[in-house]
């Protein structure tokens, strides 16, 4: 997106108005996050088992890449926030339920849990060992 952005005859904010058109209608849905935010066709359009694999394993796969940075930040640093995370991964305030999220599976998986100095607006995080 960002190479057709910087095209002559393109205008940033026409483009970005459009990806958001096209967005709202349900017809694509990004994927990853800034400097590798992709657009991919969005499931409803996605006809053949083929196609539908190729949309899980690429939802799927940016899932995983943000659970593991969770993992090698704490291996690193001893705790996180939502906050702290959502910069790391480099994601809105908007995407906070969305790390709220990620922190609950790997709670499940009994890979982190939160610490005992832990507030209700500032849930902090740590590595099991």
């Amino acid at each position: 997106m960002s190479e057709l952005a910087e095209s002559p005859n393109i205008s940033p904010y026409r483009l970005h108005t459009i990806l958001e058109k096209l967005q709202d209608l349900d017809f694509i849905e990004p994927t990853g996050k800034t400097s590798g935010l992709a657009y991919i066709l969005h499931i409803s359009k996605r006809k053949s088992t083929d196609d539908k694999i190729d949309y899980v394993k690429a939802k799927k796969q940016d899932k995983a890449r943000q659970k593991e940075a969770i993992l090698r930040y704490l291996d690193s640093i001893d705790t996180i926030n939502n906050r702290e995370a959502r910069a790391l991964l480099k994601l809105q305030e908007k995407d906070r339920y969305a790390v709220t999220r990620l922190f609950a599976e790997l709670v499940a998986a009994n890979e982190i849990m939160q610490t005992e100095d832990s507030v209700p607006n500032n849930v902090k995080y740590r590595r099991l060992k």
